[in-house]
């Protein structure tokens, strides 16, 4: 019958503080292995299983010499991310999958310069964020190929102009209004002839300060009524009859008929006599006469006119002393008032 051998045992731990006779063999419980001693190393050396169950990897690594692992022992798909291949140990053309790239794993130290080139681009990928300062110039781009869609909103203001680009068919209508253009921007070889209206200038757009001094406003400009508004002048206001701060002077050497031009005047007589006929004078008119000599002179009333002296309400013909002066005031064409020192 056979013989049975049984060795000592004892757990993995229990051999951690044992150690074995020289060529000592005993069972370790715990890994279920045979132990080998030395007579020296406690726990003495566990022997590997057939399957290697109980060895790790990092302790079969750490006995392989460099080299040591041919590519046909490697199964596809078997090695960690964690793996390094050296350049020297790639051979031929090395297909690297899309799926087996980590995400950021390529950065610009991985990229050789000047092998990216517009096909590597994805369609709308380069926005401003990765443009560099001052890295597209004329050269880098295409004619005709930045069109309104490819410029931000508000992203172009002056300084992106050349001189002299912007003409009058870059200028929408209406887009300048006075709030556009600086002050004295607009001079008169800037303006088509007849090209400023009424309806072109704001309601009280014209101050005097921009009138010029030497504009000379004709008449006809001005509406007959001022209103309100005074009229104040450091020179002469006058009117068809001269100044108007002076009596203007029809002066006769004879017998006269008054006309009607001598309304606002001064007849200044010297002999002969004044005439005053209907119908020459309007209501409101005044004719004032001088008798510019030292002897009587007869104011005429003429036929269908009534002149009433405002001294005593008598009408007729009138006489005026030498030196004398009388203005007549008519309230009608035939119809006047006459008053004055010397007058009879």
């Amino acid at each position: 019958m056979a013989k049975l051998l049984k060795l000592r045992r004892g757990s993995t731990t229990e051999h951690g503080s044992f150690t074995g006779a020289e060529g000592e063999v005993t069972v370790d419980t715990t890994k279920d292995t045979a132990v080998v001693h030395d007579g020296a190393q406690a726990g003495g050396r566990p022997l590997a299983r057939e399957d290697m169950s109980n060895v790790s990897s990092a302790s079969i690594a750490g006995q392989l010499a460099t080299d040591s692992i041919a590519t046909t022992k490697i199964a596809a798909g078997a090695l960690p991310t964690d793996v390094t291949i050296a350049d020297a140990n790639i051979s031929g053309s090395l297909t690297i999958a899309r799926a087996d790239i980590v995400a950021d794993a390529i950065d610009g130290t991985k990229i050789t310069d000047s092998c990216i080139d517009s096909e590597h681009y994805v369609d709308g990928s380069i926005d401003v964020e990765h443009l560099a300062d001052n890295s597209v110039d004329a050269s880098s781009i295409v004619n005709d190929a930045v069109t309104g869609a490819k410029i931000a909103d508000d992203s172009i203001n002056s300084e992106h102009y050349v001189d002299g680009s912007i003409d009058t068919a870059h200028i929408a209508n209406d887009a300048v209004n006075a709030d556009k253009l600086a002050s004295d921007a607009v001079v008169t070889n800037s303006i088509v002839n007849l090209a400023v209206t009424s309806g072109k200038i704001a309601d009280s757009a014209i101050t005097n300060s921009k009138v010029s001094a030497s504009a000379a406003v004709a008449g006809t400009k001005i509406a007959p009524d001022f209103g309100s508004q005074n009229v104040q002048t450091t020179g002469t206001i006058s009117d068809g009859k001269g100044n108007v701060r002076s009596i203007p002077s029809n002066a006769q050497g004879g017998a006269y008929v008054a006309v009607a031009a001598d309304a606002g005047k001064v007849i200044y007589i010297s002999t002969g006599g004044v005439t005053i006929n209907d119908g020459v004078f309007s209501a409101g008119d005044a004719v004032t006469i001088i008798n510019n000599s030292g002897s009587d002179q007869t104011i005429t009333q003429g036929t269908n006119v009534t002149i009433y002296n405002t001294a005593d309400a008598t009408t007729g013909n009138r006489t005026l002393a030498g030196r004398g002066m009388a203005t007549i005031w008519f309230a009608s064409a035939g119809g006047a008032y006459i008053s004055g020192a010397g007058l009879s």
